[in-house]
């Protein structure tokens, strides 16, 4: 059945994973009736306070009455498996008050939070996820109910609100800086580290949560503040057991990855030796351009064209896709589990390579001179560099699922900013001509997979028109004169679904059957939720 615990800003649903269909359906419908009494408790209150001539109406009792409306709409963030969460990582269920019900309602959307990946599951067969249970240290299981990261949380979802949704309204902007007050004063107490070593994986969820929403608020003092303070906490971490530390460490790099990926924000922690990873023989992989050709663009001096960070970041991603994201030995065909060390070598570099890539972005996309095609070539490598990283989020095996429906969302939209602006410039050299549409081959094999795999969400194909419009413009009329161009970058066959499959359709009728995205590597496990690729080539699918 449905417990629920009193709390100032919020209630927690406790469930049961193992009840039927029908009983959660049940469940859900008593949790929605125990919200409902409690409105319409707060309602009945109005009028007598109404009738007294001594009250005053004032703009905080205007506040509260908005938040009272928007309270009586469904209020319940649950988790989709229906599971009890015993990780602040995990996803949270829970059932917020009429204080923050208008934030979350205004979302158009039920708040989920999963910074799991699927292969560090906390189920408890698992070597590791037996030690995270010794992290229990009361009832109260769920981020939400730990004092400092439940508030910290609802910060987070009110400055997405209030940057996204209702910037103009005076009480959401109140709402953020009473949370934001709190959220500090419960955080910044406990220094580098909390005195009790439970408390850790907590605090560490509420840092993320407190980066999260100083990005939304485009504070960036306080995002290099939160930054180094993660660091600060990693560096400082006291697990004794070995094993719920690594676990704790790698979905800590984890997570700053999904952040660094959905926020279009560089990542806050390091790979080099001098990182927490580095206590545990996680070597850094500076080194690993040094067996790598420099020139990497076909035919061509690569120093010429391009500037040397470009190609070095397109000589990763080669890496990446050539190499496979995880050796033969670690892939189990039927199994997502990895065994320790958890971050492997190549999930570094592709760490590394999401922050090489945000870093060249954010450097060359606003820089300017006095001369155009210097400048057309400055902004072509931040759109490039932009690409990269959404082209990583459709290969990965380790985030591949979350990349495609969430993370890789952000950098869509960045994407999409862009190519609008950079298409519509005219006199643009050959070249820099053919690197777009690199770039929107990227952007529509990602919306062909993304769409198949969400049809709900409904077909929205921006990058497959702006493909069209373009080839037509440059006289790209086949895949053949497209898999030339694109070979002057990368190597074609990276892409999924592979453009022989599709290409000459949209350039024929200007559209592409959304079927396409179902499509998959010959010879695969077949698998709805399998991800493992051939070693050798490493080629994304959906199903």
């Amino acid at each position: 059945m449905v417990s629920t615990k009193r709390s100032t800003d919020l209630q927690i649903l406790s469930f049961n994973p193992k009840l039927s269909a029908r009983e959660q359906q049940l469940q859900r419908a008593q949790a929605l009736s125990h919200a409902a009494k409690v409105s319409y408790r707060r309602r009945l209150k109005r009028p007598r306070e109404a009738q007294s001539p001594t009250t005053r109406k004032t703009p905080v009792d205007d506040e509260v009455d908005s938040q009272q409306l928007a309270a009586r709409c469904t209020r319940l963030v649950y988790a989709p498996d229906g599971s009890t969460s015993r990780d602040p990582f995990d996803i949270l269920a829970v059932e917020v008050s009429p204080a923050v019900a208008e934030m979350l309602v205004a979302r158009k959307r039920k708040v989920h939070w999963n910074c799991w990946h699927t292969a560090y599951s906390t189920n408890t067969s698992h070597d590791w996820g037996k030690s995270a249970l010794a992290l229990q240290f009361s009832e109260d299981r769920a981020a939400l109910h730990h004092k400092v990261s439940g508030t910290a949380f609802l910060l987070e979802c009110a400055a997405m609100v209030a940057a996204q949704v209702l910037p103009q309204r005076d009480d959401v902007r109140l709402t953020v800086l009473r949370l934001k007050h709190q959220a500090l004063r419960q955080l910044l107490p406990q220094g580098n580290a909390p005195a009790d070593s439970r408390h850790e994986l907590f605090y560490v969820r509420a840092v993320f949560s407190m980066l999260i929403a100083s990005i939304m608020m485009e504070d960036v003092a306080e995002i290099i503040i939160h930054g180094r303070q993660l660091r600060t906490l990693l560096e400082h971490f006291t697990l004794q057991d070995p094993e719920t530390t690594q676990m704790v460490l790698t979905r800590a790099y984890l997570m700053d990855h999904t952040v660094s990926l959905q926020y279009v924000q560089p990542p806050m922690l390091d790979m080099g030796p001098s990182s927490p990873l580095a206590r545990y023989g996680w070597i850094a992989d500076d080194v690993w351009l040094a067996s790598i050709p420099e020139a990497l663009l076909v035919g061509q001096p690569s120093t010429e064209d391009f500037s040397r960070d470009i190609v070095e970041l397109y000589q990763k991603l080669r890496d990446l896709s050539c190499a496979g994201g995880m050796s033969a030995s670690h892939a189990q065909r039927g199994s997502m589990r990895l065994p320790p060390p958890h971050l492997s070598l190549p999930l570094q570099r592709t760490l590394r390579l999401v922050g090489d890539a945000f870093t060249i972005y954010k450097d060359r996309r606003y820089r300017t001179s006095q001369d155009a095609y210097a400048d057309a070539r400055t902004y072509t490598e931040s759109v490039m560099a932009l690409a990269i990283p959404a082209l990583h989020t459709m290969q990965e095996h380790n985030i591949a699922r979350l990349g495609l429906a969430k993370v890789a969302s952000g950098i869509m939209g960045s994407l999409r900013t862009d190519l609008a602006l950079a298409l519509s410039l005219q006199r643009i050299p050959r070249l820099h001509s053919d690197a777009y549409l690199w770039v929107l081959m990227v952007g529509t094999c990602w919306e062909l997979q993304f769409w198949y795999a969400l049809p709900s969400v409904g077909w929205s194909p921006w990058f497959e028109a702006m493909l069209y419009e373009h080839a037509y413009r440059i006289n790209c009329a086949s895949w053949a004169e497209a898999r030339a161009i694109i070979a002057e970058f990368l190597d074609p066959d990276i892409l999924a679904p592979p453009g022989e499959v599709w290409f000459d359709e949209l350039i024929q009728s200007g559209t592409v059957d959304k079927r396409v995205g179902r499509w998959k590597k010959p010879g695969s496990c077949g698998r709805a939720n399998c991800l493992i690729v051939d070693a050798a080539v490493k080629i994304p699918w959906i199903l």
